[in-house]
């Protein structure tokens, strides 16, 4: 081995193992900026709909109904966000965090609206509960 020289790997000069450039992107988002905007966004969403589940029955109805009648509206508000921003990075004109950040944001709505637009209103429940009583009557 002597003969035919050691291989030694000395690295590239001044680069630094396992740290990433904190340095904002084109918008002025850095990554650990972008999480925390994310992570606030997602606790915000889990208390939204904690409020929903503890409202009172009228109230989560209308709700409900509300949810049910924007679902698809919701579902087309996502899709042209996420191509915006697909347009927007492709022109550099945002940076990749920020649109994380966005498109985080506008997911949530839609989940949040379709949480809400899936879950039964009392009257659904009730008429449940009459065609199939063996999920509601539990004998002991």
């Amino acid at each position: 081995m002597s003969e035919l020289g050691s291989l030694e790997h000395y690295g590239v000069v001044g680069m630094r193992w396992g740290q990433r450039n904190s340095k904002p992107d084109i918008s002025g988002v850095s990554r650990s900026d972008a999480r925390q905007q994310i992570k606030t966004q997602n606790r915000e969403r889990r208390q939204n709909l904690k409020k929903f589940k503890s409202r009172p029955r009228k109230t989560k109805n209308k709700l409900i109904k509300q949810a049910r009648a924007n679902t698809l509206s919701a579902e087309r508000k996502y899709e042209d966000i996420k191509l915006d921003l697909k347009d927007q990075r492709s022109a550099g004109s945002l940076g990749r965090n920020a649109a994380r950040v966005a498109l985080n944001k506008a997911k949530n709505e839609r989940y949040e609206n379709a949480y809400k637009a899936t879950t039964r209103t009392l009257g659904e429940q009730f008429v449940q509960a009459l065609f199939e009583p063996r999920l509601y009557i539990t004998r002991t």
